[in-house]
C-alpha cells in the first residue's frame, strides 16, 4: 500500500499515464515524415551500414596527407553549411580576421574553433578529436557518412 493505493491500483494509473502519451504524441509528431534523408523502407532487408562503418587504410592515407597549420586553420560559422574551414589571417583585440572561401571576414575570438589534425579525419570514437568542438564533431560525422 502506498500513499493509501494498492500496488495494483498505481500500476492503472501508471499504465494510463502511458497510453495517454503514447496517443498524444501520436497526435502532435510528424517526425518520421519530415526528417531529412529519411527512406520508408517497403520490402527486403536492411542495407548493410558497412560502408559507412569502416575506414580503410587508402582513406586514411589520403585525409593525413592534407594540408593542415594548427595556428592557422579554423571552424566559423557559415550560413551555407553551419561551418565552414577557414584561414586566420590577423586578430586586432578581441576580433579575429579569417578568410573563408576567397574573401575575408571579421568575428569575434570565441566564434572562432580549432581544427583537428588531419589523423582524426573520419575518426570512429570522437572522444579521441584533439578538439571536441561543435563544428569539429559535425565535419567528423559529415566526412565519415559521405565516405566511399
Amino acid at each position: 500500500v502506498v500513499s493509501g493505493l494498492h500496488s495494483d491500483s498505481w500500476v492503472l494509473i501508471l499504465e494510463h499515464r502511458n497510453e495517454h502519451l503514447r496517443t498524444s504524441y501520436k497526435r502532435t509528431s510528424k517526425t518520421s515524415d519530415n526528417m531529412p534523408g529519411h527512406v520508408k523502407k517497403t520490402e527486403g532487408p536492411d542495407p548493410d551500414p558497412s560502408q559507412w562503418l569502416f575506414i580503410t587504410r587508402e582513406m586514411r592515407l589520403k585525409d593525413m596527407a592534407k594540408p593542415y597549420d594548427a595556428k592557422e586553420d579554423c571552424w566559423v560559422v557559415d550560413e551555407k553549411e553551419g561551418f565552414a574551414l577557414g584561414k586566420i589571417v590577423g586578430t586586432k583585440g578581441n576580433m579575429v580576421t579569417v578568410e573563408v572561401r576567397g574573401t575575408k571576414k571579421d568575428f569575434k575570438a570565441d566564434a572562432v574553433k580549432q581544427v583537428n589534425p588531419p589523423k582524426y579525419e573520419k575518426a570512429e570514437d570522437m572522444s579521441n578529436l584533439t578538439f571536441l568542438n561543435d563544428p569539429s564533431v559535425y565535419y567528423n560525422l559529415k566526412t565519415r557518412y559521405q565516405a566511399e
